[in-house]
């Protein structure tokens, strides 16, 4: 601080003014910096948490959806004769992993859209959950049953619904990602 003591002009600096001055200002500065980083460093945590639940969703999502495939293609490489007991047991078999497999993927996609307070993420993951059981129930269905093209067709058809809600999902986890 300064000591006019009326004396304008001629006003000296004290050591003990300026040390109040530094004081003061470290008392007020100090929590604002570290208020500061904090909140800095808070943001750069929870986006890290956020990339690496959704690295970890995008690969069950497309572990899960390679189940569906080769669910897929299990049914149209293979000659399917009503009867053949083996067949469909594996077919029920790889069902039985891929509704595992989705399942585990709804619960990971649910916790990532909590944490970024995406509803639209649910609402794709609903999307794509219900192509996925809808594309095993017919695939079974079609296993069971004698079947005909007609029903080969409209398989096909669903599994490639059932492709396009994959997609959606899968672009808007991504964006999720960190680089």
């Amino acid at each position: 601080m300064y000591e006019c003591q009326g004396q304008s002009l001629s006003c000296a600096i004290s050591s003990d003014g300026i040390n109040k001055v530094i004081t003061t200002t470290a008392y007020v500065l100090t929590p604002i910096v570290a208020i500061i980083g904090f909140q800095s460093w808070k943001n750069q945590f929870n986006s890290k948490t956020i990339s690496e639940i959704a690295k970890d969703c995008s690969k069950l999502l497309n572990e899960t959806n390679s189940s569906y495939f080769s669910l897929m293609s299990s049914l149209q490489t293979s000659k399917i004769n009503e009867g053949n007991v083996s067949y469909l047991k594996d077919l029920k078999n790889l069902v039985e992993i891929c509704e595992n497999n989705r399942l585990l993927t709804i619960i990971n996609i649910e916790k990532l859209s909590k944490l970024t307070k995406n509803s639209e993420l649910c609402v794709a993951l609903d999307k794509w959950s219900e192509k996925c059981s809808a594309s095993a129930n017919e695939i079974l269905n079609l296993a069971q049953n004698k079947h005909d093209i007609n029903k080969r067709i409209l398989v096909t058809i669903s599994f490639g619904k059932h492709l396009i809600t994959y997609k959606n999902l899968d672009e808007m986890i991504t964006d999720y990602i960190l680089v």
